[in-house]
Formats: structure tokens, C-alpha cells, sequence
């Protein structure tokens, strides 16, 4: 049976991932889920070096 992924990749400005490449953040992806090499519409990340710390929640402080 096959099934079919997306995902979104992160990269400097001026680089080309190769096809190679793509596949195997993609690979990550499957095995993973979403990660900062490679992630989905439904899990975002931020750019490099604009991460913040996650807010707290339930009200703990």
C-alpha cells in the first residue's frame, strides 16, 4: 500500500537541498514526526535562532 507525505524544510538562503536529501528529512518526518528538519503545515517551527520558550499553561506558574 502506499501513502503519500509533505513536509516543510528549513534552509539557508541560497541552498538547494538535493533530491537525496529531501527523502531522507522525510524519512525523519515519518519515523518522528514533526522536528525542526522537518515539519508540516500542522506543526510549524519558527526560523533558527527565533525559537522562544513555550508559554506556560493550565495556569501554573
Amino acid at each position: 500500500m502506499r501513502s503519500w507525505l509533505a513536509g516543510l524544510l528549513l534552509i539557508t538562503a541560497g541552498n538547494r537541498p538535493t533530491g537525496e536529501e529531501g527523502k531522507a528529512r522525510l524519512e525523519v518526518l515519518a519515523q518522528h514526526g514533526a522536528t525542526i528538519d522537518a515539519f508540516t503545515f500542522a506543526e510549524p517551527f519558527p526560523p533558527p535562532g527565533t525559537l522562544r520558550p513555550p508559554a506556560p499553561s493550565g495556569g501554573q506558574r
